[in-house]
Parts: C-alpha cells; structure tokens; sequence
C-alpha cells in the first residue's frame, strides 16, 4: 500500500479513530488532522485578532501544542471543540499582552490627553498597534517567536530555552535585542 492510500485510510477514520490514532503518536493521522483543522483554526484566530501573522503562528503553535500533548486527548470528545478552546485561549493571551504593552507606551507619551475617549488618543493607539506588529513582523523568525511566548504567552525565559532547545542567554539575548528593537521603533 502507497503513501496516498495509507492517508486516504486515515481521511475516511472517525474523529474519535484519530484521535487515538494522535495519540498513539501516528504522524500520518495528525498530518491528517492538520489538513483538516488548520485553516478552520487559522481563520477563527483571524476573526478574533484581525492579524494574518499572528493569526498564522498562533494556529500553528495550536498543532504543536497539540502533538506536544497528544496523550492528554480522550477519543470521546470533540477533537473541533478543543482546538477552537486552545486557539481562543492562545487569542485572548496575545490580545491581552498587546493591550498591556501598548497601554504601557501610550502611558510614556506626554502628548496625548488624559482624557480616555480621547480621538487622538484612540488614533495614537491604533498607530501604535500597527507599529507594534509591524515591528514584531520584521524581527528574524526565531526572535519573533522568542518575544512572542514570552510576551504572549507568559513563558519564562528558562521554559522557552527547552522547548526551543536553545539556551537561556540565547533567549535572553532575542528578548533583550526584540526589546531594544521596539524601543527604537516607539522612540
């Protein structure tokens, strides 16, 4: 039997067959559940942050989040349902941390009135956003999703070293030249 018939199997499995499938670490069924899950989820974080980049890497952290621990899957529950949870979750992080890093910045500028409803305010902060992202986008790869689970996702600097395989004074070096970044952008 080919690859292709073998995928084709797996294609035609219940939700529940593939989640033990996953779970037994088949790579073949995950790539299967992948292909099936993945522009769902990527739109749905789409919905939720209006950001193509992060709506793509938070997607793709959902995976592997998924293949990390696949073994916590039970076959009886709705494989759909728990990653639109996982994304959601990993959605509302990331607006969370933007909304506290930008709110930090605007805080800094002297400029902008007090006044919360404030239009220049509003204005200023919507450019800011846009700078923000822009910036993150424009940083290499892995520095991107260095600041990113530790900005994002709360990860200690020691936690982000081992799931990268990477060591601490590297992912601190990527967080303090991601900082360093910023502050030239917001400067």
């Amino acid at each position: 039997m080919g690859r292709k018939e073998h995928i084709k199997d797996y294609v035609l499995m219940s939700e529940a067959d593939l989640i033990e499938a996953v779970r037994n670490s088949d790579s073949d069924a995950f790539a299967v559940v992948f292909r099936r899950y993945y522009p769902v989820i990527q739109r749905f974080v789409y919905a939720l942050l209006k950001d193509e980049r992060f709506s793509e890497d938070i997607a793709q952290d959902v995976f592997a989040k998924l293949w990390l621990y696949r073994e916590r899957l039970e076959p009886e529950s709705s494989l759909k349902n728990y990653l639109y949870v996982m994304a959601r979750n990993a959605a509302f992080d990331t607006l969370k941390a933007k909304k506290k890093t930008i709110t930090s910045i605007i805080a800094q500028l002297p400029d902008i009135p007090d006044d919360t409803h404030s239009p220049d305010k509003e204005t200023a902060f919507l450019e800011i956003n846009a700078n923000l992202l822009r910036s993150i986008s424009g940083m290499p790869r892995q520095r991107q999703i260095i600041f990113k689970m530790s900005r994002f996702e709360y990860k200690s600097e020691k936690e982000i070293a081992e799931l990268l395989n990477l060591s601490v004074r590297t992912v601190e070096k990527h967080i303090q030249l991601a900082l360093k970044q910023l502050k030239g952008t917001f400067s």
